[in-house]
């Protein structure tokens, strides 16, 4: 078994244990925070199987072809520790899906206890500061991060930042996510790609058509493919803008919103986060996750007051390419 540890801010460190090929596959997508020493942790993850029955809060997932199940030290322990059994096939398929549904939003937890949120937004900066983008899944960000970064833009990342009181933002550094559809959305960042990315972008289009869609992973790139830098921060947030698809057709909407929507829709993206966390049957559990959201709106509240908050509603008749571009153009961002 090898291991690999990770520090994410002060205090926020973690270790993922496992054969091989797990700690490898973390080692890429946290490479940036990979220290060498092995001191205290808040968070450790082991890779492995789990026995039929575990004195631990326990609990499942499934997704299409693969399964997971997850064991949990006791709400009160410290450093908090879980065990993540990985199932069906590919299990790369399995282990990428868990590091989304389970590892981060566990993350999530710790981060807040050690006085940060980590948010599920994208972060881009310029002279005015750091434009945090908050978004669901699906909402553009990612796309829209990779086109500003593969056009020399100054990105922190594209699904999660880091966010403290003092309103500074800091990259988390996971790896972009690219669909097999970047080469339309997304033309500067495909064409920065290396042909063997391409290729791995096109069995990944194979598989999907193959599967009529049941298999649809996602392609782990490390920004620096697409010849963008690492930007670690933190850097203060100089505008928050609150990004969506919407239901009418035609231009963007810009709509003025306030520090508290903000703040609530953060709120509604961390539940969603954690949404297969499903930890809520333990009252011990019940009750730090309760402080945790608490602690997540103080520290969001601070960071957003007094910066300007928008709305931004991009049209359901745009196509990707189209919709992101006037996206980056509405905020003032050349690609």
């Amino acid at each position: 078994m090898r291991d690999a540890r990770f520090a994410f801010a002060p205090g926020l460190d973690v270790a993922i244990l496992g054969q091989d090929a797990v700690v490898e596959a973390f080692r890429r997508e946290y490479a940036p925070r990979e220290v060498p020493d092995r001191g205290d942790t808040a968070l450790e993850i082991e890779f492995a199987r789990l026995p039929r029955s575990s004195p631990a809060v326990t609990f499942g997932g499934r997704h299409k072809s693969v399964a997971w199940r997850v064991a949990v030290s006791p709400a009160d322990a410290s450093p908090t520790r879980m065990v993540i059994d990985l199932l069906g096939v590919p299990i790369s398929f399995a282990r990428s899906l868990v590091q989304g549904y389970v590892v981060e939003p566990m993350l999530s937890v710790i981060a807040a206890e050690h006085d940060r949120a980590l948010v599920p937004g994208a972060g881009v900066a310029d002279e005015r500061g750091l434009t945090l983008v908050l978004g669901r899944s699906g909402a553009g960000k990612s796309t829209l991060m990779a086109r500003l970064a593969a056009t020399g833009h100054a990105v922190l990342g594209d699904d999660q930042l880091l966010v403290d009181g003092a309103g500074m933002g800091s990259a988390f550094p996971r790896r972009l996510r690219f669909y097999p559809d970047i080469e339309t959305t997304a033309p500067e960042a495909y064409a920065r790609m290396p042909i063997s990315l391409r290729r791995r972008l096109r069995l990944r289009k194979a598989l999907a058509t193959a599967s009529r869609g049941f298999i649809r992973p996602s392609l782990g790139v490390d920004r620096a493919t697409i010849g963008a830098r690492w930007v670690p921060g933190p850097l203060a947030i100089g505008r928050v803008v609150l990004l969506e698809r919407g239901d009418h057709n035609g231009e963007l909407r810009d709509e003025v919103a306030t520090t508290e929507d903000a703040v609530t829709w953060a709120a509604r993206l961390h539940a969603e986060q954690r949404a297969r966390l499903n930890l809520s049957d333990d009252p011990v559990w019940r009750r730090r996750l309760a402080a945790v959201e608490e602690r997540e709106r103080t520290i969001e509240l601070a960071a957003f007051s007094g910066l300007p908050v928008a709305r931004l509603v991009v049209p359901h008749d745009r196509p990707a390419s189209d919709a992101i571009a006037a996206v980056a153009e509405h905020l003032g961002f050349a690609i």
